[in-house]
């Protein structure tokens, strides 16, 4: 057994209403058909479109006509004309009678409707629409509309799974399909309290099998159950549920606060963890552009190394292969050297051999080529 739904009240002591009470579905009267034909077709000064139309018992017969020979009847017999006008009232009268009487032969049911037709106010048939010949004593008692009816259903503080509290609001899409049990099992006023009252019932069943969050992730799943549902009970009294679906679902205040915050310290932690993960991604960046750059630079230094070696090793081959232009070389240098000075009011004279003077002033001045100390290393290593 299911436990009772706790009752609130307002700041004036009054209980208030679960869901708000209005009246979807609506039934009007005509006095003729033409009448009823038009008011289908009206929607009232609320919006609402009738979805049945009651025609008065005179059904389609048209008094006009029939007053308007029984007032020429009337005239005759009071008045008392001349006798040569009495055929010719009496046939004028006839004709309306006649013309009274045919208007009760046809029957149109408009488009989007069903026309119920009874005799002597059982009921015979149902008519499609169409224009009809009947007999006389057949009558269009109801036209009930063919059109698929939009049905909305606010259900207030239904109960989830785990003890929330929520506010759905369900639209449900109905559609008569046997007028007559529609017409003569339930009123039109009856059947919208009773829709009310059945949707709300199936949607709270429905809530109370899912659980808070659940119900924000209502889908066609959902509205398949409801319809079906729904369409077991308002089945027996004609209608058919063709389609379902949640329009609104409303958690508490508290609640909706209190995900949003969860929802928000989601973002904020993925977003951290994104600048985060940007951070050491820069970094790690930095670090390889640092370690190729030494790379590359440990890499020139080997090359240059190895140019260089390239470069001694060839010249030391160039002056083993001849010594002699070695030598050659290095005492045209000396010479060079010698004539500069010569040439020179401010050389230092010193005594001693003209060739050890030379070679001294060239080795004060000038580096000695790497031809010599090749050779000389040369010649070290032959000893």
């Amino acid at each position: 057994m299911a436990e009772p739904e706790p009752t609130t009240t307002t700041e004036d002591g009054s209980t208030p209403e679960i869901a708000p009470s209005y009246v979807q579905l609506v039934a009007v009267s005509a006095r003729t058909e033409a009448d009823a034909i038009g008011l289908l077709a009206t929607p009232d000064a609320q919006g609402r479109q009738p979805v049945m139309v009651r025609i008065g018992g005179s059904g389609s017969l048209r008094w006009e006509p029939a007053a308007a020979a029984a007032a020429l009847l009337a005239f005759v017999i009071i008045v008392g004309p001349p006798p040569a006008f009495y055929i010719g009232l009496l046939v004028v009268a006839g004709i309306m009678v006649v013309i009274s009487l045919a208007s009760r032969l046809f029957i149109r049911v408009p488009e989007g409707a069903w026309g119920l037709v009874s005799r002597a106010g059982r009921y015979v048939k149902t008519m499609e629409p169409g224009n009809y010949t009947v007999l006389p004593w057949l009558s269009l008692t109801h036209l009930v509309t063919r059109r698929e009816i939009v049905f909305d259903t606010p259900v207030a503080s239904a109960a989830t799974a785990d003890g929330v509290r929520v506010d759905v609001d369900a639209l449900v899409t109905l559609q008569i399909t046997d007028p007559r049990r529609f017409v003569y099992d339930m009123s039109v006023a009856d059947f919208d309290q009773f829709a009310q009252a059945a949707t709300q019932d199936a949607v709270r069943g429905l809530i109370r099998q899912t659980a808070a969050l659940g119900t924000l992730d209502l889908g066609p799943n959902e509205a398949a159950t409801l319809t079906a549902a729904l369409g077991v009970q308002t089945g027996t009294f004609g209608v058919e549920v063709k389609n379902a679906a949640f329009t609104r679902v409303a958690l508490p205040a508290d609640l909706t606060a209190s995900l949003e915050a969860q929802r928000l310290a989601v973002v904020r932690l993925a977003e951290e963890a994104e600048r985060f993960a940007l951070t050491r991604q820069q970094q790690a960046n930095r670090a390889a552009l640092e370690a190729q750059d030494e790379e590359q630079r440990r890499a020139a230094v080997e090359q240059e190394a190895a140019v260089e070696d390239l470069r001694l090793k060839r010249l030391e081959a160039r002056i083993k292969a001849n010594p002699e232009a070695a030598r050659y070389d290095l005492e045209v240098q000396r010479i060079k050297v010698a004539q500069s000075l010569a040439g020179n009011s401010r050389a230092v004279v010193g005594f001693g051999g003209g060739t050890d003077l030379t070679a001294t002033i060239l080795g004060a001045a000038e580096p000695e080529p790497q031809s010599a100390v090749a050779g000389r290393a040369t010649r070290s290593n032959t000893r």
